[in-house]
C-alpha cells in the first residue's frame, strides 16, 4: 500500500498510524476502567441501587467521561482504520470503518442511560427500581453494540489477515474476538446472566479482544506506516 501525500500530513500513513495506535491504547485504558466502575456500582439487584449510586457518583461520572471518551477515540479509530488500509483492500476498510462509527453512536446513547440513573440516584427523590431500571437499559443498549463492534473486529481481521505488512497473527487473534462476541451476544439470548458459561466467555473475549487491539496499537505505533 502507498501513499503519495508527504509525511507530516493527516493524510499520510504514517500519521493514520500513530492516530490508531494512541487512540487504541487509550480506549485499553479508559474502557475497562469505565465497565468494573458501573459493574461495581450496579450490585447484584435493584435493593439499594439508588444508594450505591449515589454514594459513588463522582466514579459514576468520571465512568461516563471514560464512557464518552472511548465513543470519540472510536471515531478517531475509525478515520485512522479506513485512512491506513483504504487504498489497498477496496471496500473493507470503509465497512470497518462504518461500523466503528456505529458502535461509537451506540455506545454513546448507552452512556445517556447511565446519566439517568445519576440523575435519578442523586435527585429529590431516589428510587432503587428506576436508577436499576436505567442501569439495565445502558446494558442492554451496550450490548447491542457489541454485535456491531463483534462485526467490526471481524471486518478489520479479514483486512489484516489480506494485508501485506501488517502481521496476520493479529488478524487471527481479532477474528477470534468478534466472532466470540458473537457468539456471546447469542448465548446471552438463552442464559442466564450468572451461568457459569457466560462468566467464563466474558473473560475469553475480554482477554483476546484487549490482547488483539492492544497488540494491533502497539504495532501500528511502533510499526505502521513505516514501509508503506
Amino acid at each position: 500500500m502507498t501513499s503519495t501525500a508527504p509525511p507530516g500530513t493527516l493524510t499520510h500513513p504514517r500519521d493514520a498510524a500513530v492516530a490508531a495506535g494512541v487512540a487504541t491504547l487509550g480506549m485499553a485504558v479508559a474502557g475497562p476502567f469505565a465497565n468494573m466502575t458501573v459493574l461495581g456500582l450496579a450490585g447484584p439487584g435493584p435493593d439499594g441501587a439508588a444508594e450505591r449510586i449515589a454514594a459513588g457518583q463522582a466514579l459514576l461520572g468520571l465512568a461516563i467521561t471514560a464512557f464518552l471518551l472511548v465513543a470519540i477515540l472510536d471515531v478517531v479509530l475509525a478515520w485512522a482504520v479506513w485512512r491506513f488500509f483504504g487504498s489497498g483492500h477496496r471496500e473493507l476498510p470503509a465497512l470497518a470503518a462504518w461500523l466503528r462509527v456505529t458502535y461509537a453512536a451506540v455506545l454513546a446513547t448507552a452512556v445517556g442511560h447511565l446519566s439517568t440513573a445519576l440523575g435519578i440516584a442523586t435527585g429529590p427523590a431516589p428510587d432503587d427500581a428506576a436508577a436499576r431500571a436505567a442501569l439495565d437499559q445502558f446494558t442492554a443498549t451496550w450490548q447491542l453494540g457489541l454485535v456491531v463492534f463483534a462485526a467490526h473486529l471481524a471486518v478489520l481481521g479479514v483486512i489484516v489477515l489480506r494485508d501485506h505488512v501488517t502481521p496476520s497473527l493479529l488478524g487471527v487473534v481479532l477474528l477470534v474476538a468478534g466472532f466470540g462476541y458473537a457468539a456471546d451476544g447469542v448465548a446471552r439470548l438463552f442464559l442466564p446472566d450468572d451461568a457459569v458459561l457466560l462468566t467464563v466467555l466474558t473473560g475469553l473475549l475480554v482477554a483476546s479482544s484487549l490482547l488483539g487491539e492492544v497488540a494491533l496499537g502497539i504495532w501500528f505505533l511502533v510499526r505502521g506506516g513505516r514501509s508503506r
